[in-house]
């Protein structure tokens, strides 16, 4: 009979005790002739009894001189949920660990550590207030426990947005206002028009914000005329932009008209060109060829066959 108290006057104590326990961690002193420990992925629970050194008359279960409970409840050390710098935190698994805030990392080669959603980033912590993290795309960031996953991009001056449930590496940009892996190159495709007339320097493939410079170079007989496609109505032989999507762009070259050109050849070469400018309709192209033949100017498709000597 005495051990059956015992039983149900540790169980409403231990009860009554957890209703007040933090989350994180909760100490109820000191120490119990008999201990119990119960363990989980995410908590581990050790309780005791003993003689209890205060009994109350006003508590709310019977108690008896030889009952005396405690609890501990551990969470903190299992689960690093309330660490704030990284170096705090709890191995969960060989060489990966957890702090509550910045989630999941690998740690065995810190101040480098591989973030569950960034990837490898550069870690640089001195205090609890905040800590700097070089990323490879982003370049330095600033962030701390209460913004996190706001980060501030110290180059750019400008704020982004982790996405959390992402494993690509996946930001928010808020000046374009829409989501970018910031891993996955923009790619830039260039050609000339027409193909022998000239080429395009600079095109390939581009990270988010990387500046991009196009050259346009025109071949010894033919000249630039213009931008095409995703630049169209850029004029400049180079131009430079910061890349935010993939591009298709093309060069318009013309030939070079002389004296001894054969207007034949004038003729047909204007026509080739006109025939693969994109931005006009049938209806400008017809308007175009006569604009040349009778002025030697198109207006209408910015074309000249005009010695250009």
């Amino acid at each position: 009979m005495n051990l059956l108290k015992k039983y149900f006057c540790l169980q409403f104590y231990l009860l009554g005790l957890l209703a007040f326990a933090s989350p994180y961690t909760f100490e109820y002193s000191l120490t119990g002739s008999e201990t119990v420990t119960l363990e989980s992925d995410s908590y581990t629970v050790e309780a005791g009894w003993g003689e209890p050194s205060i009994i109350s008359d006003t508590d709310p279960y019977e108690a008896h001189p030889e009952v005396y409970a405690y609890i501990s409840l551990y969470t903190d050390f299992l689960t690093g949920d309330s660490a704030v710098l990284l170096t705090d935190g709890v191995e969960v698994q060989p060489g990966w660990k957890k702090t509550g805030w910045f989630g999941y990392f690998f740690s065995d080669f810190y101040p480098w550590v591989y973030h569950e959603n960034m990837g490898w980033i550069y870690v640089s912590e001195k205090s609890k207030d905040g800590a700097w993290f070089s990323h490879r795309r982003l370049g330095w960031v600033w962030t701390n426990p209460k913004i996190f996953p706001s980060l501030y991009m110290n180059e750019r001056e400008e704020w982004t947005y982790l996405d959390r449930s992402s494993g690509s590496s996946t930001f928010y940009d808020y000046q374009y206002n829409e989501w970018f892996e910031a891993d996955k190159p923009y790619i830039i495709n260039g050609s000339a028009i027409p193909a022998n007339g000239g080429s395009i320097r600079g095109h390939g493939n581009y990270y988010r914000w990387e500046s991009v410079r196009l050259q346009a170079v025109a071949k010894d007989t033919y000249q630039f005329l213009g931008w095409g496609a995703d630049l169209q109505g850029t004029n400049s032989e180079i131009i430079e932009f910061e890349v935010t999507h993939d591009m298709n762009v093309n060069a318009t070259f013309i030939p070079k008209f002389t004296p001894n050109s054969k207007p034949g050849e004038v003729v047909s070469g204007a026509i080739d060109v006109l025939e693969q400018m994109e931005n006009l309709s049938e209806d400008e192209r017809k308007k175009s060829i006569i604009e040349l033949l009778s002025t030697g100017k198109s207006e209408t498709s910015g074309l000249s066959i005009v010695d250009s000597e």
